[in-house]
């Protein structure tokens, strides 16, 4: 299962899916969790820990790949 955790609300992730056509189709993505789906953004974990029970995940069976020390921290809170 591949998910999209995201600081950002929808509309500019709809924007980056566009802008991706076929080399991201949303259809590849089986979460995508947007600033709008939580109360608490990135750096709490609530962006992790939604996208992990819309997988139906425990922690120890993701992977997270960052690009801020925030979101990184974000992840690691979530396990």
């Amino acid at each position: 299962a591949l998910g999209f955790v995201t600081s950002t609300y929808a509309p500019n992730v709809d924007a980056i899916l566009d802008a991706a056509g076929d080399r991201l189709p949303r259809s590849a993505l089986s979460v995508i969790v947007t600033r709008d789906d939580v109360a608490n953004g990135k750096p709490a974990p609530d962006p992790y820990l939604f996208a992990l029970e819309r997988l139906g995940r425990s922690a120890d069976r993701a992977i997270a790949i960052e690009d801020t020390a925030a979101s990184l921290a974000s992840a690691r809170r979530a396990g």
